[in-house]
């Protein structure tokens, strides 16, 4: 673009350019026309952002990190996890993209600690797809749960994390547990316990 806001191309003429430059104008003036009635009268711009599974995932492991069990909310986010699960099992990165291993573990177990057993018949459709999706050819399959908690309180989040995700079935997964050795609040910039 130049200065004045006209497409310059580098080279060559409009003739030789197969009517490049009048198309490439065409659509920049068509989306300064979509930009500019798009703009609210206050100059901003204003449209829905929408996040994929990882957003209502992370929200579960986030209550149970905290130690709250909330049927409601876990059954409704359970809701929302599967109506935007595909048909192949997975969830994308982004609507209608192809499945993404890692949103797909992610919302995989947070709809295993929601309640989700591949032992109820209800329930195992859909979970098994994700799992069948995970173990496809090809794919490596390995995940990590890394919380940093109070060495007094460990235990329970791990009996919480195993209760959850524990059907008494191959492919229940594992828990690793590691030494956290400091932990940074960003915001604040507190450290130690005071970050967790």
């Amino acid at each position: 673009m130049s200065s004045e806001g006209r497409l310059v191309l580098v080279g060559g003429t409009e003739a030789a350019d197969g009517g490049l430059r009048a198309r490439a104008g065409q659509a920049i003036a068509r989306a300064t026309q979509h930009l500019a009635a798009a703009q609210h009268p206050h100059g901003y711009w204003h449209a829905p952002l929408e996040a994929n599974v990882t957003m209502e995932a992370e929200y579960v492991f986030f209550n149970r990190m905290l130690g709250r069990e909330r049927a409601d909310v876990d059954r409704r986010m359970a809701e929302r996890l599967l109506a935007l699960q595909q048909a192949d099992g997975s969830w994308p990165q982004y609507p209608g993209g192809p499945g993404n291993l890692s949103t797909t573990i992610e919302a995989y177990f947070a709809a295993k600690l929601a309640g989700h057993k591949l032992t109820d018949p209800a329930d195992a459709a859909p979970v098994a797809g994700s799992v069948a999706f995970a173990a496809a050819p090809g794919v490596s399959l390995k995940a990590w749960v890394a919380a940093g908690t109070p060495g007094a309180k460990l235990p329970a989040d791990v009996a919480a994390i195993v209760k959850a995700a524990k059907t008494g079935k191959i492919g229940d997964g594992k828990v690793f547990v590691a030494p956290v050795e400091e932990a940074v609040r960003i915001r604040t910039e507190e450290s130690g316990d005071k970050a967790v």
